[in-house]
Formats: C-alpha cells, structure tokens, sequence
C-alpha cells in the first residue's frame, strides 16, 4: 500500500474541515496536520503586538509544518493536511512527498467567489474560531467582544485577489479531484471520500524507486579481483559522489561499487542520503557533507544540517569550517561551530572537519588541529576537492603530527591512483575521500 498524503486545498470557507470529518471517521489511519494548528498554538504561546509580527510569526509557522510533514513522513503514516494552499507551499511538499516516495492526492475546492465571501465572513465571526486570525494584536486570553470590531477581516476585493495571485484554483499536486462548493449544503462528504478511496488504490509513490533489486545484491556481493594493495587502499576509501549535476543514477552507481569494492562509506549528497540509506539496507556506512563546500554559513545552519542528514541516515558527516573565521582570527567562534555540529552527531556517529589546507598558513593549520582536538571530533580532513588542490603528503603528516592522539586525519581532493592513496597512508592518512579510484581499478580489471 503506498502511502499517501491528502492535500485539501482550494479557496477558504469551502467545507475543507468538514470533509476532514468524514475522511478521519472512515480512515481513522490519517493523522491531521495542518498549518492553521500550528498557527493557533504559536498564538497562544508568543502571540504578536502588531500586523508585523504576526507576518513574521507566519514564517516560522512554515518552517514548523514542513518539519511536522517530514515527522510524520519518516514514520510512514499516512497524512491529510488543509490550507488555501499556493504555488510558495508547491514546491516544499512536493520535495517531500519524492523524497519519502508517497503518493498525493489533492482535493481542490473552488466556487463562486460572491457566495464564498459571504460564508467567509460568517464563519470568521463564529465564537470557536481563533479570534487571532481576525485580529492584528493578540496575546493568550485576548477576548473581542463584538467580533464585527476586528481590524484583520478580509474584504471581498482581498479574497478575490489572494484566489487569484496566489491561484488558489489550480493548486495540484499529484491525483486531483475539483469540487464545486458554490452550493455547501448539496455535498456529501462521504462521496468525496468514495471518490479518494478510488484514488487511493491506484495511487502510485512520487519519486525514486530506492528499492535494491536481486541484480543490485548479486553485484554487491560479487568479489572483484583485486590486488592486496588495492583492497587495502580501498578500506580506508570514502567513495565520493558530489557533483553539482550528480543524479540519483550517479549516486547509486557510487553505492553499488561502494560496497561491491569494499569501501569504507560513500560520500553522496545530502539531498540523497534519505533514499541512499534506504537502498544500501545497512550494507554501507553513509558519509554526506555540512557547510559544503564553502563552510561560510552560520553555525545554527550547519547543526540543522547535520541533524537533518543524521534524521535522513546518515552515519559520517563532514563539515566545513568557516574559513572567514579562521582568516579573522576568532577561533573561538570556530571551537563553537565545531562543537555545535558534534553536539547532534553523536551516538557513535564520525565527525570529519574539513579545513581546506590549500587556502591556509601553515600556522593556521596547526590552530585548527587543536580547535578540532579540543570540539572531540573524529577526523581532520584536508580538503572539500572544489578549492585550489586537494591533499598534499605534506599537509598530511602536519596534521597527523599535530593533531590529539584520538583525531584521525582523512586526506581528499586530487587522488588519482594506489601510489598516490598509498603515499598518503604512509604520511598518516587513516582515511581517503576520492572519487576516481574506484574508476581507475574498474578500468585496470576490464582491460
């Protein structure tokens, strides 16, 4: 059964909870999410003094549904979720209904927009509704006697414009099924959810099929013939995906050789570690990258980064420090970043810091050994691979020598063959991060 989210989208005051209803009384299994619940309970706990901050409470209302939806997402259940939804909220669900493979239902509500403006209006006056959304000012327990005095009521010129900016109308993401609530009272919920339960039988999931096939597992466990040398090598090996045009055929090719060569972890992109973990089935260590490549995000950034990638799967994480940091000398600004992001990647979870040693003194890298010592992280790696070079045996054995006797040092960017890979061991490399080295051995076994 593919799992589903139902999307009841379409002009205000067009029935959308009462059909919720009907949907939740047969299909008990749909859990309600909607963003007008988490605006109500984000009312009640800050409130907003002016029009102002009620605008800038409504984004962190956002930020709040879509983190909501991935919750339930990751659990596997299936969702119904109401709103006057537009093209800004599109984009944001329908990467999450890929990513997680659900399928989509949308029920779109439309009518005549005079009829629909007077129900409107009627219903933003009733005593259950949350007086908040009427209202530019509201604190808990804000009471509005007459509710005809609240200063927030939409006119009918606003209605017709919001229908028609944001296009109310045409939302649609996946299966649609329109209807008319120009006449409320001549609907029958029950119907609607007849209609739905046919959609839902069919449905099929958005989205990249992760499934591992029997030909995948048999490549997988399949032993090439390598040299010592080589099997060596590649147990140290972060086999690297990171492209900026890389697919998902791009990164399952990578986990395939990944495994079927022995390599310590794929590093893929954060936007597929999700479907990549999924795939692997626990066959493969998962490495993706934080603050890539550039590392000049906030700290905050970075630590949502990293849990969001270790919520997605993924076992390794390698972050960039913030190299303007270092060039400004505040260093303890870079302690805190560093900390911060191996305050989620816990639990056994490898930590790798990345600190772009072509762009550095040598006196700078010394610093970061000792910062990345100091925030209890697992490697110092050299090089993100997109700056100037990559690792260089001399970097190398200066970070083995001065980094703590519990901080490894990966080398990555510019490894091109064994000889290179295997002088960068002997320098005092523990781990390799490449993305041609497993091409060159395929290239020396198929000729």
């Amino acid at each position: 059964m593919t799992n589903a989210i139902v999307i009841l989208a379409g002009y205000p005051a067009t029935g959308k909870s009462t059909f919720t209803k009907a949907l939740l009384k047969r299909h008990p299994e749909f859990i309600l999410m909607t963003p007008d619940m988490i605006k109500e309970r984000m009312w009640e706990d800050i409130g907003f003094d002016n029009a102002q901050q009620k605008d800038e409470l409504e984004r962190s209302v956002w930020v709040e549904y879509y983190n909501e939806i991935e919750r339930i997402m990751r659990q596997g259940q299936r969702i119904v979720t109401d709103y006057p939804f537009s093209e800004k909220q599109y984009a944001n669900l329908k990467s999450l209904v890929k990513k997680f493979e659900y399928g989509s239902v949308t029920i779109r509500f439309i009518g005549d927009l005079h009829v629909i403006y007077e129900r409107l209006r009627q219903r933003d006056a009733l005593r259950h509704r949350h007086l908040a959304h009427i209202v530019s000012h509201y604190r808990k327990g804000t009471t509005l006697e007459n509710p005809s005095e609240a200063d927030q009521f939409v006119d009918f010129e606003l209605l017709k414009w919001r229908v028609t900016s944001k296009h109310y109308g045409e939302f649609c993401l996946g299966d649609l099924i329109e209807i008319d609530a120009t006449d409320i009272a001549s609907i029958n919920p029950n119907d609607i959810v007849d209609k739905l339960d046919e959609k839902l039988k069919n449905l099929q999931p958005m989205g990249t099929n992760c499934v591992a096939t029997e030909a995948d597992k048999v490549y997988w466990d399949s032993a090439p013939a390598l040299t010592e040398e080589e099997r060596k090598v590649l147990a140290l090996c972060d086999h690297t995906v990171l492209n900026q045009r890389a697919t998902w055929n791009d990164v399952k090719t990578v986990l395939d050789d990944a495994i079927h060569f022995g390599c310590a972890s794929a590093c893929i992109p954060p936007y597929f570690v999700y479907q990549g973990h999924k795939y692997v089935e626990g066959r493969l260590k998962i490495t993706t990258v934080v603050g890539f490549p550039n590392g000049n995000v906030d700290t905050i950034t970075k630590v949502n980064e990293a849990r969001h990638a270790i919520d997605d799967g993924a076992d390794e994480i390698d972050m960039v420090v913030n190299l303007g940091l270092v060039a400004s000398g505040d260093f303890d600004s870079v302690l805190d970043e560093i900390r911060g992001v191996r305050s989620v990647v816990s639990g056994g979870r490898i930590l790798k810091v990345i600190i772009e040693t072509c762009l550095l003194s040598d006196w700078e890298k010394v610093q970061l050994c000792e910062l990345v010592t100091q925030a209890k992280a697992d490697f110092i790696k050299t090089s993100t691979g997109f700056s100037m070079d990559g690792a260089t045996v001399t970097d190398v054995g200066l970070l083995h020598t001065h980094a703590g006797e519990r901080v490894a040092v990966k080398a990555s960017g510019g490894i091109h063959s064994i000889e290179e890979a295997q002088a960068l061991i002997e320098a005092g490399a523990t781990r390799l991060g490449a993305s041609s080295l497993v091409e060159v051995i395929k290239m020396r076994l198929e000729n």
